[in-house]
This record gives C-alpha cells, sequence and structure tokens, in this order.
C-alpha cells in the first residue's frame, strides 16, 4: 500500500470490526430458554430494515487500534457524519492533531497535518482501500452498525444459531457472504464476505450493544479484517468512548495555501 493511502483504512472504517463475536450473559440465557423460529430470509431482511439505525446528525469519539502489514498506530478518533451529506473524521496521538479527512458522495479529502499535504480523490478510492464496492453510502451504515451489500432474499439462505439469525449466499464461483442477527432486536453482530477467485476476505464484527431512546441499538465495540492482495492484511479494533445523535456538529475542513498536494 502507498505511503499517500495507507491512512484511510485508519480513519474511515472507524468503520461499519476481527474478533469473533460474544455473545452477551442475556443472549445466552435467552439462548437456552426459548427456542427461535424459523423464519424466511424475506421476513428477517424486512425485520433487519426495521431496526436498522438511521440519524441525521451522529458526533462521536472512538479509541482505535490499527494494524497492517507495514505499519501499526492506536489514536483517537473524532468522527461527525451528517446523513447523506458528509463524513468528517479526525484522527489525534496525544493530543496532536496528523490527519483530517472529509468523505462526500462523491469525494474524499484527506489533510496529512504532519507532512503538510493534502489529497483529493474520488470516492472509488474507498473500494481500492478494502477491496470491496463500498460507497458512501454503505460507509455511513457501517459507522451506524447497519448491515451492507445484502443481496436479494431469493438469494439468501436463513438459519438459526443459538441466539441468533445467520443469513448466507453461496455462489458457484466459491463467493460468500454471510451476515449473523441478534435474535430478539435484529441488529447486526457479524458480516463476512469472501471472494476466492479474487482472494478478498472482509470479516465485521459489532459487540456492546446498547440501547437508545427509541428501542433502536449501537453498537460501542467494533473489530474489522481485511485481506486482498492488493491491500494485504487490515486489522482495525474500534471502541466508541463517546456517541452523540442529532446534535449539528461544524465540519470544519479548510486546505491551508502552504500544503502540497499529491498526485
Amino acid at each position: 500500500m502507498t505511503t499517500k493511502s495507507k491512512y484511510l483504512p485508519f480513519l474511515f472504517l472507524i468503520l461499519p470490526l476481527f474478533l469473533t463475536s460474544t455473545l452477551s450473559c442475556k443472549s445466552f440465557r435467552r439462548g437456552m430458554g426459548t427456542p427461535l423460529k424459523e423464519r424466511s430470509a424475506k421476513w428477517l431482511l424486512k425485520k433487519i430494515t426495521q431496526s436498522n439505525l438511521y440519524t441525521e446528525w451522529l458526533d462521536a469519539k472512538a479509541k482505535l487500534d490499527y494494524q497492517s502489514d507495514d505499519f501499526s498506530i492506536s489514536a483517537t478518533a473524532l468522527i461527525r457524519m451528517k446523513k447523506d451529506s458528509a463524513i468528517w473524521v479526525v484522527g489525534k496521538k496525544f493530543g496532536i492533531e496528523g490527519i483530517r479527512a472529509l468523505i462526500t458522495p462523491d469525494s474524499v479529502y484527506i489533510l496529512n497535518r504532519l507532512n503538510k499535504t493534502y489529497q483529493i480523490e474520488g470516492i472509488s478510492f474507498l473500494q481500492k482501500q478494502f477491496s470491496l464496492p463500498l460507497d458512501f453510502y454503505d460507509l455511513q451504515n457501517i459507522l451506524l452498525g447497519n448491515a451492507v451489500l445484502l443481496p436479494e432474499p431469493s438469494q439468501l439462505h436463513s438459519q438459526i444459531d443459538s441466539s441468533r439469525y445467520l443469513l448466507q449466499l453461496k455462489d458457484e464461483k466459491g463467493a460468500v457472504k454471510s451476515y449473523t442477527f441478534d435474535g430478539k432486536h435484529f441488529y447486526l453482530l457479524e458480516m463476512i464476505i469472501k471472494e476466492r477467485e479474487k482472494r478478498r476476505h472482509a470479516y465485521l464484527a459489532f459487540e456492546d450493544h446498547q440501547a437508545l431512546n427509541d428501542n433502536h441499538y449501537f453498537s460501542y465495540f467494533r473489530a474489522l479484517q481485511f485481506r486482498s492482495p492488493e491491500t494485504g492484511n487490515i486489522s482495525i479494533d474500534l471502541k466508541f468512548t463517546k456517541v452523540e445523535f442529532n446534535r449539528p456538529k461544524r465540519l470544519s475542513f479548510e486546505i491551508p495555501a502552504h500544503y502540497s498536494k499529491i498526485p
């Protein structure tokens, strides 16, 4: 991965996750009690859509641990999101800002405070970093803990795993999409995407779900792992320490005149 792009996964997937999801005591007791009913993929997708978290604004602070084959760092991430408009991220170490980024539906802007450089990329830049067909709206959903890249109901097979529902797709080329949801509240616990032919693998786990006032849930811990020939191995742990919803915030992003542009 080039120097100019190696910071992007560290910032952006904050990001919607490589440890196995652990079941809470509450989920375990439920699994030992009333068994879940068999449900169709269509029925489950409807419940999942209803349980998805949506908000006009997100303002969050998180502890982030990032590791790749040639780079690792622990830092504090400040994350703000205006629905369908912009995602703003600042990475700090020891209270000093190192990276600032702004993502819009069609562009990615990055300031490197340490090197005094900036870069402007198209939204396809995200796909190159993670070897997944992600766009701005997918990234927005991952931040909120919602499932992305879901196939049509007719392509999915549903099953029960203790207190959880699983939705899976496997095709003749060896591609796999697997989604695990809580059996009672239908929030996302785990997402796996594999492309055998391209040797790509993505694993996203969502843990420590806490109830919000509107009976939706937010995952306060995420573990992510990405692997492909293009990116190598990327692992991210993200622990949210502060989260606020629907409070408008400034998304300040100005490129200083003395910064050099990275071509």
